[in-house]
């Protein structure tokens, strides 16, 4: 009946103009109608990869421009990426990821099927290796480094690129990653953006480009108004979390479709600007359990279209989906890597046990009678600090240094700012005998900074930032572990601004940032609550004997843990075992592992037990009411079967270590570092 009518209509319609008029619009509105509800019903798309090189380059396929340019930055130091989202624009190109030393397999192949004109390589050689830039120009490729020595002198970089190719009206100005990601399609290839820090460098060389438009983008906490005032910004855009920031950018647009990330992992995000500006797509941060309410009402509002990018693990297919507070949390209380998970079934004890005066106080007792910690101030020699993390060995290393798990060498790792002596060098000087607080061995000249005693022992007075994360690799190549005590400039909102030594023969520092949520003003709180949730940041990470791989191993493990606190103890197993340091409990003559286990448990969760070159952790029970411990180890025996592990995780002390006797059948000793008085 339908079609019928419709023909008549259409015949009739046939024999008068206005009509045929009338029924080309009717025709055209009902085609845009059908569209817009296909487009509705069309499944979301989600880019993404198993890496965040591979998520770079499948955003690059669906940039539309070929034999244009690439952006190349280092996937771990990710922070040069952001200024090169305008450049990429400019220059209708795109970013892809690499490693410092190497160009993934997958990026090399997308490379090659763009053929581009010229590829920008961004940060320098502590970022992206000369061996790379050789590689590239080998292939005929026109390269261009473009470096600072630190982000945001690399960053004004980029924008002087920028400027000389393009006539520039206007500046994006931001001071972290999020605001700067959510910028990169508004300001598209006609805004450059310029990551700084609040100092007089970054003022006097935005006053210097003489450009009458500049958008802060970010509150007063991420750049103050003081800030804004010196470089006579015209504008601010921010809200009141990254969220919400992300769509106060998104109205500056009119855009009707959009692209979701997540505001948690931005490395998904990295390479996305040139593409969501191509696509005229508005960018929207998502959090792991899909929008905020508020954002969540704003997508529904305003876009009839959007797909996401990254994978399910950090935003969800049904972003939509409005969730209960108890679905929020379900995560966190199902996973085994979550604090939250072990805490519901043990609730840990939040209570500060020492602070770090009574802390001290004790280290310096326990130092005193030690066989295995030095007072590095009594000890004649020269004195100086680590500049960069050093692996110390039994013997100077005249070759290149393996980089293994194995490295049976290796004694222990030095991290930035720890106190050394040096008593001798070998013939050439390249490598020192040192003392450290815990260890004595041979490590790189290279590795110091001299400084004579009196400022070293200045020096313990500055105020300081310890670092709490596992690790962080800085946009400079540092390597900062766990522990790692720096001192401290000032802070902002985002970050804490820190000393790095430089090495040389005599006292001279450079200036780093460290993420806040990576690190504290002091010492972490001691308390069997934070004692878990350090230890737990360990799990799966690679075994590295004595600190090499870029690792640790199980005593390291244990080390650097309890370092984060201010407490020292003997590095290796076996003296960590025998000191006089925290209640200690004997596990001979305990036979069966029911009456070890019920020992164990009658513990403090925090405990370490002992056993022949070995150590790990008891954690707590799990939601089976079965103890757990959390450990790095090597092997294990399957069925019989010797297996290689070689990572850091959480099992049953009753993992087999032999054939027939699991880890808790060979503990000797429990030691309790929760009680030192």
């Amino acid at each position: 009946m339908i079609m019928y009518n419709y023909k008549e209509k259409y015949l009739y319609l046939n024999k008068n103009k206005i009509g045929r008029i009338f029924f080309v619009i009717l025709f055209l509105l009902l085609f845009l109608m059908v569209s817009m509800n296909s487009i509705k019903a069309n499944d979301v798309m989600r880019i993404e990869g198993k890496d965040r090189y591979i998520t770079s380059v499948e955003i690059s396929k669906k940039i539309n421009t070929d034999k244009a340019s690439i952006v190349l930055v280092n996937g771990d130091n990710y922070i040069d990426a952001l200024s090169g989202n305008t450049l990429a624009s400019t220059t209708n190109g795109r970013i892809l990821l690499v490693k410092k030393d190497k160009i993934p397999r997958v990026v090399e192949d997308e490379i090659n099927r763009v053929k581009p004109d010229i590829i920008y390589i961004l940060g320098g050689m502590n970022s992206i290796e000369k061996s790379i830039e050789k590689k590239l120009e080998n292939l005929g490729i026109n390269v261009k480094r473009i470096s600072g020595y630190n982000r945001y002198r690399t960053s004004e970089k980029v924008v002087q690129e920028v400027i000389s190719m393009k006539n520039i009206e206007k500046l994006a100005i931001a001071s972290n990653e999020s605001d700067i990601i959510c910028a990169a399609q508004y300001c598209g290839e006609d805004i450059p953006i310029i990551l700084v820090e609040e100092n007089e460098n970054s003022i006097d060389f935005i006053n210097s480009l003489n450009l009458q438009e500049k958008i802060v983008f970010g509150g007063n906490k991420s750049i103050s108004q003081s800030f804004y005032n010196s470089v006579s910004a015209t504008n601010r855009i921010f809200g009141k979390n990254r969220y919400v920031t992300s769509v106060e950018i998104a109205k500056l647009k009119t855009s009707k479709s959009a692209y979701i990330v997540s505001g948690e992992n931005l490395v998904d995000a990295l390479s996305l600007g040139p593409l969501a500006y191509q696509n005229d797509r508005n960018i929207i941060f998502s959090k792991k359990y899909g929008l905020p309410s508020s954002i969540r009402d704003f997508v529904k509002s305003t876009y009839y279209n959007y797909d996401i990018v990254g994978g399910k693990n950090w935003v969800p297919d049904d972003i939509m989906k409005i969730k209960k507070p108890d679905d929020l949390n379900n995560d966190k209380v199902t996973n085994t890597s979550k604090f939250e998970y072990w805490d519901k079934y043990n609730n840990y004890d939040r209570k500060v046990i020492l602070n770090s005066s009574e802390i001290e106080k004790i280290n310096k007792k326990n130092i005193s009678k030690s066989n295995y910690l030095y007072k590095v101030e009594n000890i004649d020699g020269e004195y100086g600090v680590i500049s960069r993390r050093a692996i110390m060995k039994k013997q100077p290393y005249n070759d290149k240094d393996p980089d293994t798990f194995d490295d049976y060498t290796a004694l222990t790792g030095l991290f930035p700012w720890e106190e050394v002596v040096i008593r001798k060098y070998n013939a050439d000087k390249s490598w020192a005998f040192v003392y450290s607080v815990d260890y004595y061995g041979w490590i790189p000249t290279k590795n110091i900074m001299k400084m004579s005693k009196s400022q070293m022992l200045e020096n313990r007075n500055k105020k300081f930032v310890v670092f709490t994360d596992r690790q962080y690799k800085t946009s400079e190549g540092d390597i900062i572990d766990m522990g790692t005590k720096l001192p401290l400039v000032k802070s902002d909102s985002n970050y804490y601004t820190v000393e790095m030594p430089i090495h040389g023969n005599y006292y001279k520092t450079r200036y780093i940032l460290i993420p806040k949520t990576k690190a504290t003003e002091g010492y972490l709180e001691f308390s069997q609550a934070n004692i878990i949730k350090q230890a737990l940041k360990f799990k799966g990470e690679k075994y590295g004997w004595g600190h090499s791989n870029l690792t640790r191993d199980c005593s390291g493990f244990v080390r650097d843990t309890f370092k984060t606190f201010g407490i020292i103890i003997p590095r290796d197993s076996s003296s960590q075992e025998i000191e006089d340091i925290g209640k200690k409990v004997s596990f001979k003559g305990i036979n069966g592992r029911t009456k070890r286990e019920n020992l164990m448990m009658s513990n403090s969760a925090g405990s370490l037990l002992y056993l022949p070159g070995h150590v790990f952790m008891y954690i707590g029970v799990n939601e089976n009411s079965k103890p757990m411990i959390m450990h790095h180890y090597g092997y294990v025996f399957e069925n019989g079967v010797k297996k290689n592990h070689f990572r850091s995780d959480i099992t049953s002390p009753n993992l087999l270590t032999t054939k027939n006797g699991s880890f808790l059948d060979y503990v000797t000793t429990l030691r309790n570092f929760q009680v030192l008085k």
